[in-house]
Formats: structure tokens, sequence, C-alpha cells
């Protein structure tokens, strides 16, 4: 499970071709996934190239952060349209860490760059518990200049999230 966790995309792409291309389709259309388009192929829709790699952007699946929210209401409001063990395993998978005042933390995060730049791209999203309490968060950003130090910017957004909690009492 430590696969989501930290984000490991080669483990990701052996996944996405075992549930398909018709599949991940439905799925796309049915939770209303972004803009819902795998045309830049199964292994690399969802991925920014990185730019010093010569290839052509193939990222065509977007979604924005707006999006990204209501996906969690629907995963964390159990009104997602999957079976609950499917629902469950999904909470479990993003699981991160619990607090040392309880507060548990889900999220996942993304890293990536703008397109034809090396200015780094980096979202978290989160669902954050506080007893009763419950909050759901992303945040996204773009490097106003080029980064020098080798940081993935999904861990960077994870980190700037941790402290906006934290000077909030939510962490």
């Amino acid at each position: 499970m430590g696969w989501m966790r930290e984000s490991v995309v080669w483990y990701s792409q052996m996944l996405t071709p075992k549930i398909g291309e018709k599949k991940l389709n439905q799925y796309l259309k049915k939770f209303r996934y972004g803009n819902q388009d795998l045309s830049g192929g199964l292994l690399n829709s969802w991925l920014t190239p990185a730019p010093f790699i010569n290839e052509k952007p193939n990222n065509t699946l977007k979604i924005s952060a707006y999006e990204q929210i209501d996906f969690m209401k629907k995963l964390w409001g159990n009104t997602l349209p999957v079976g609950v063990r499917a629902r469950d395993l999904t909470k479990k998978l993003t699981y991160l860490e619990t607090s040392p005042n309880g507060t548990i933390l889900n999220g996942k995060t993304g890293s990536g760059f703008m397109q034809g730049s090396p200015r780094r791209l980096g979202w978290f999203v989160s669902h954050i518990q506080k007893g009763n309490e419950e909050y759901l968060s992303v945040l996204t950003f773009t490097d106003k200049e080029p980064f020098e130090k080798a940081l993935f910017a999904g861990l960077q957004a994870k980190e700037i999230s941790l402290e906006i909690f934290k000077e909030n009492d939510i962490w």
C-alpha cells in the first residue's frame, strides 16, 4: 500500500493496463472525474512530462482543484458510485498518518512540471479528521522560477498543507 502513499508512478503504470482502458473510462465517466480524457494513453495521460525528457506531452487527463474536492466529498460522504469494499479500501490506501493529538490524515500528493518548463507543479488533496470534525483540502502550486532542488513538488505541497493545518489548530 506504500505505492499510493509514496506516489510510485511505475507501480501505477503497472496497474492501469490490468484494469484496462474500457473499465477506466467507465470509472472516469461514472465519477465525473475531471475532463475524463484518457486519449494520451493508459500509462501517461495522467502525467506531466519532465522538461529534460524530449517527448511530446500526452497528459490529457486534467482535473481542477474544485473537481478534486468534489471527488473527495463523494468518497468521504460515501456517495461515490462504488461498492463498500472498494470505497473502504480506497480510504485505507490513502491513509498517511495520525498526528500526536489524534488527527487522522488521508491524502494524495502529485508532482509534475508546467508544460515545456522546468517549473514544478505540485498538489496535495486531503481529508483530515479531528474527532467529529472533518475537513477536505486541496493545495496546488507552481514555481515562479525553475526549482534547483530535487524535491518533488507534491511532497512540498503536503508540507505546506500541514503547516496551514497546524496554524489553524487542525493538525
